[in-house]
């Protein structure tokens, strides 16, 4: 019997750890980079069953995440990035918004949240919401 307690209480234990929790935003000016769920990833296994096309689809998330956050980086806007399995909403001061899998948020104290639409060309909307006036785009080269 001392044993079943045991193991009930550890199972318990583990089940509380692993539910997804909330995560308060508390920056000045950040980008919140929240990662593929595994939901996500599973879809992407059963459209793409071709290793190549998987490994070019990972390929181009990693990409365009190197993008938005070296340009955010350019103008010290803080960088973080979430788990989408751990978290499950991000709390502001005012809103609370439900993670949803692979996104990108940006925020600054002062002003509502903002989901970044565009992944593939970004630095248009991160200078609108950072109000950046002098914008500095990536060369054609890079």
């Amino acid at each position: 019997m001392k044993s079943l307690i045991q193991v009930l209480f550890i199972i318990s234990f583990f089940c509380i750890t692993i539910q997804a929790k909330d995560y308060k935003v508390e920056c000045q000016k950040c980008v919140i980079s929240i990662s593929l769920s595994d939901r996500e990833l599973e879809e992407i296994h059963k459209r793409y069953k071709n290793e190549d096309d998987i490994n070019s689809v990972a390929s181009d998330i990693n990409y365009y995440t190197y993008i938005i956050e070296s340009y955010a980086e350019e103008f010290n806007i803080k960088i973080i990035p979430l788990d989408s399995n751990e978290y499950s909403n991000l709390i502001f001061v005012d809103k609370k918004i439900t993670i949803d899998g692979r996104s990108f948020w940006l925020y600054q104290k002062g002003k509502k949240p903002y989901k970044l639409m565009d992944i593939s060309a970004p630095q248009d909307e991160i200078n609108t919401y950072f109000n950046i006036t002098n914008p500095k785009y990536p060369k054609e080269n890079e």
